[in-house]
């Protein structure tokens, strides 16, 4: 019996909670954090850069850099909202050696999301080697 309350008890409360979750863009605020903000990008064309991006995976696995970067290019275009997207065109860029593209490309990507690894993980490295060629 009290088991049957309980699981009744949860079952209306879980609910509760996750509506409030995404209904309340006011508490998030109040609490210091952005709303969730609605997708500007149809999901077919979400769908095309996803893709895109997953070509561009393959192609630099077969050291296909040049095909690589074409395909991460047309994903940005069709989600200009992904910043993994840019991010790991700035790491096929960092790899040939192309510091500016790669720098802009980071940087593109951490606009979009301030917190992405891999665009702080070029930038880190490119301003590390800069630092060091400082130094000596």
């Amino acid at each position: 019996m009290k088991f049957a309350a309980l699981v009744a008890t949860f079952s209306v409360s879980i609910p509760l909670v996750a509506a409030a979750r995404v209904g309340a863009p006011e508490a998030s605020q109040a609490r210091g954090q952005r709303p969730p903000q609605l997708a500007t990008t149809s999901p077919d064309k979400v769908a095309e850069a996803y893709a895109e991006f997953l070509l561009g995976h393959r192609a630099e696995e077969s050291e296909d850099e040049a095909g690589a970067i074409a395909a991460y290019k047309r994903a940005m275009e069709l989600d200009p909202s992904a910043a993994d997207i840019p991010a790991e065109l700035a790491g096929v860029y960092l790899r040939q050696n192309k510091v500016q593209d790669a720098m802009a490309a980071a940087e593109q990507a951490l606009k979009i999301s301030s917190a992405n690894r891999e665009a702080n993980r070029v930038l880190g490295t490119i301003y590390a080697a800069l630092s060091e060629s400082a130094i000596t």
